[in-house]
């Protein structure tokens, strides 16, 4: 009996790599995401400490307008951090969700390629069934063939 091949084995071999290899793209992405969000809470969380000392110092103590305005700085300047780190998180987020669709699209190439490779070896096995089972009804011709000529 002759072995299954299907044609595009190797294509489906390359596809599966492809996949693979998206697959830790998407995972690059996502940990480049997550590092730029940690930036973003990072500059965030000192934005809320520097107004809490800003905050304290005027209510237990007089501030001089000089220091004032040098916190008022440092929190602009720090706003200003934030909203552009906030778009480089928005870029990197774009960026895994662009490579997600990538992974996807690879995927249902893949899927494509096994299911036309089960449909062959569905057909496969049926003709070798069929052959097989030919083979059965000769044998049993030939006998029944044999056994009418033992009996004249």
């Amino acid at each position: 009996m002759k072995k299954f091949n299907f044609r595009l084995q190797k294509v489906m071999q390359v596809k599966e790599e492809m996949e693979k290899q998206k697959m830790l793209d998407l995972a690059d992405a996502k940990r480049f995401v997550a590092e730029e969000e940690k930036r973003l809470g990072h500059l965030q969380s000192q934005d809320e400490a520097y107004r809490e000392t800003i905050e304290r110092r005027k209510t237990a103590e007089r501030i001089n307008p000089m220091e004032m305005d040098l916190y008022y700085r440092y929190l602009r300047k720090l706003g200003d951090e934030i909203d552009l780190q906030n778009g480089r998180v928005q870029d990197a987020r774009d960026k895994m969700e662009k490579r997600r669709q990538v992974l996807l699209n690879a995927s249902k190439e893949r899927k494509v390629l096994e299911k036309l490779r089960e449909k062959k070896y569905t057909a496969f096995r049926a003709e070798v069934t069929k052959k097989e089972q030919n083979f059965i009804d000769d044998v049993a011709t030939v006998n029944h063939v044999r056994g009418k000529k033992e009996a004249l």
